[in-house]
C-alpha cells in the first residue's frame, strides 16, 4: 500500500471512530442475565436490579439500562462464543415502536425454534425495553433503532447448549441509517453473489432470525470490490433467495395496468428461501389492498428481474422499501424507481405514523397489557383468505395471544384430535388453549397450505417445549372447514400422540 493510500485509510478509520464515539454517547443498552459470581459484569451486579429467581433456571437475574461503556456480555456467553442467539431490529417513529407486536411474535418464534427460553412474558420484556428506549434522544436525521438480542446465555467453552444456565437479553437503543436519501430517489445498485450461496433449511433455516450472519457477510465480501449497495443471494440451485439484509420483490406491469390493478403482478421468493420479514408482510398486504396480484415463487431467476415494464425493490425494517435500479451494471427497465414501488413506499410512510401501527414509548403497564391482549384489527386484515387465515392463526398460537386467537374460530367450532374427545364450542376451545394445553412455548413451521373458500389443509413441523421442560419435535397436518371467514372445524394429525 502506498503512503497516500495508508494516509487515506488512517483518516477514514479516524472518522469512523469519531462517529462511533458520538453514537455511543447517546445510545443506551438494557441488559439482563443470570447472576453468576465471577462472570456477570461487576457493574451490572452493583448497579442493576435484582429480579426474582428465573423459574426455568432457579437463578437470580440482574438487569438494568446503562451506557454502552458500562457493561457488556461476558466472554463465556454463547451468543459471543458461537453466535448462538436470535434477534430483532425495530424502528421508532413519531414516538412509537413500529410493529412491535409483530417483532415480539417473531422473536419468541425464533427463540422457540432454536430452543432458547425467554425468561419474560412479552409484556414484561416490553416494559424493560420501553425503559431503555425512553433514555435515548437523537436528532431526526436517522431513525431511532432497537436491536433486541436473546442469547443462549452463560456457559462454558464447550459448544453444548446444555452447559448454559439461562439466557442473556440485551436491547441496544441507538440510531441507524441504512441507506442515504438519494438511494430512495434514484435506486440501489445490486451485485449477484455468484460463489457464495444461501444456506438451505437443512443447514440453517433462513426463517429463523438468528445471529449467525456469516453467510450474508460472505455474500457482501464477494461483491465488496464493486460499486454496489447490496448483494443478491441465490440458493444452491440458483434461484433468488433474498438480499443479504432484505427481502426481494419484483413487479411486472402488464398492458392495461393503469386502469386494472389486477394487471400488476408482484412476485417475491418463496418463504422457504428467505426470512419472513415484517415489512415483507406489510407489502403483501398493501398489494392485496390495491388489487394487485401476489405470487410467491420458488423458482425466480435473476434474468426474470429484467424487462421494459419491470420494477424491483427490497424491503426490511431498517431499509423500509428501497427501489433497485441496477443489477451487475445492467438497468432495471429505464433505470429509475418505478410507479408501483413509489405507491407502496407512500403506503408505508402513512402506516409508520399511524397510532395503531405501533406502541407508544410513553405507554404505561396497563397500555402494554392492552396492546398485547386487544383483538387487533391487524389480524383481521391479515386473514382475508382461507390461506391467510390458517397461516396467521399459527402465528397467533405461537405468540400465545389467546384473546386474538378467539377471532379465528366460529362460535360453534369443533376441534378433533384422534384419540381425544372432540372440543366443541369457542369457550371450550379457549379453555383448552389457556388452561389444558401442555405446551409451554414453540413454533409451527408451515411447509404447505392448500385452501379454497370452504376447505383448507396444511402440514409442517412443530418445535417447542413441554410444560414439564421436555422438548417437542413432531410433524403435523390439519384439515379445516371454513365458514364466513372463520374456522368451523379443525382436525389435527400428529406423527406422535397429540398433546
Amino acid at each position: 500500500m502506498t503512503a497516500p493510500a495508508i494516509d487515506a485509510a488512517v483518516t477514514s478509520t479516524a472518522r469512523l471512530s469519531e462517529r462511533l464515539e458520538r453514537l455511543a454517547q447517546a445510545s443506551r443498552v438494557f441488559l439482563s442475565m443470570p447472576l453468576i459470581e465471577g462472570i456477570t459484569p461487576r457493574y451490572l451486579v452493583a448497579n442493576g436490579h435484582r429480579e426474582d429467581c428465573d423459574p426455568q433456571s432457579g437463578l437470580t437475574r440482574c438487569s438494568g439500562t446503562f451506557l454502552l461503556s458500562e457493561v457488556g456480555l461476558p466472554v463465556f456467553d454463547h451468543g459471543l462464543l458461537y453466535g448462538d442467539a436470535v434477534f430483532e431490529g425495530v424502528t421508532i417513529n413519531e414516538g412509537r415502536i413500529f410493529q412491535w407486536r409483530e417483532h415480539i411474535a417473531r422473536l419468541f418464534s425464533s427463540a422457540a425454534a432454536v430452543r432458547i427460553a425467554i425468561p419474560y412474558t412479552p409484556e414484561r420484556l416490553t416494559s424493560h425495553i420501553l425503559e431503555a428506549a425512553r433514555t435515548v434522544h437523537f436528532n431526526t436525521n436517522s431513525a431511532t433503532y432497537l436491536r433486541l438480542i436473546v442469547t443462549r446465555g452463560i456457559g462454558d467453552l464447550a459448544i453444548a447448549p446444555t452447559t448454559c444456565v439461562g439466557s442473556s437479553i440485551c436491547c441496544i437503543a441507538s440510531q441507524v441509517q441504512l441507506y442515504p436519501q438519494h438511494v430512495y430517489d434514484h435506486g440501489l445498485r445490486l451485485r449477484i453473489a455468484r460463489h457464495i450461496r444461501r444456506q438451505g433449511r437443512q443447514t440453517l433455516d433462513p426463517r429463523i432470525k438468528s445471529c449467525n450472519y456469516l453467510n450474508n457477510i460472505f455474500g457482501l465480501l464477494e461483491t465488496s470490490d464493486e460499486d454496489t449497495h447490496e448483494a443478491l443471494m441465490l440458493t444452491q440451485e440458483g434461484w433468488i433467495a433474498e438480499a443479504t439484509a432484505d427481502n426481494v420483490f419484483s413487479v411486472r406491469r402488464d398492458d392495461g395496468w393503469r386502469h386494472d390493478p389486477s394487471k400488476v403482478v408482484i412476485i417475491t421468493p418463496s418463504r422457504e428461501y428467505c426470512l419472513n420479514g415484517i415489512t415483507r408482510d406489510l407489502v403483501i398486504r398493501y398489494a392485496r389492498e390495491r388489487g394487485y396480484r401476489i405470487q410467491e415463487n420458488s423458482q425466480m431467476l435473476p434474468s426474470d428481474l429484467f424487462g421494459e415494464h419491470k420494477e424491483l425493490f427490497l424491503t426490511g425494517t431498517a431499509a423500509g422499501i428501497a427501489p433497485v435500479t441496477e443489477i451487475d451494471g445492467s438497468p432495471i427497465a429505464n433505470g429509475e424507481p418505478g410507479p408501483i414501488t413509489r405507491q407502496l413506499r407512500d403506503m408505508l410512510k402513512v402506516d409508520m405514523v399511524r397510532d395503531e401501527m405501533g406502541l407508544p414509548l410513553r405507554a404505561t403497564s396497563a397500555d402494554v397489557e392492552h396492546y398485547f391482549s386487544v383483538r387487533s384489527s391487524q389480524w383481521a386484515q391479515h386473514h382475508q383468505t382461507a390461506h391467510d387465515l390458517i397461516a396467521t392463526m399459527f402465528e397467533v398460537i405461537d405468540l400465545q395471544s389467546w384473546t386474538d386467537l378467539e377471532t379465528f374460530f366460529h362460535e360453534d367450532v369443533v376441534y378433533e384430535r384422534p384419540g381425544y374427545e372432540p372440543i366443541r364450542g369457542i369457550q371450550n376451545l379457549m379453555h383448552f388453549y389457556k388452561e389444558r394445553r401442555v405446551i409451554a412455548s414453540g413454533t409451527h413451521e408451515l411447509e404447505g397450505i392448500t385452501a379454497d373458500r370452504e376447505y383448507a389443509a396444511c402440514w409442517g413441523r412443530f418445535i417447542g417445549t413441554h410444560k414439564d421442560g421436555s422438548s417437542l419435535d413432531e410433524r403435523f397436518s390439519d384439515v379445516y372447514t371454513v365458514k364466513n371467514g372463520q374456522i368451523a372445524t379443525r382436525r389435527s394429525f400428529f406423527f406422535r400422540p397429540a398433546v
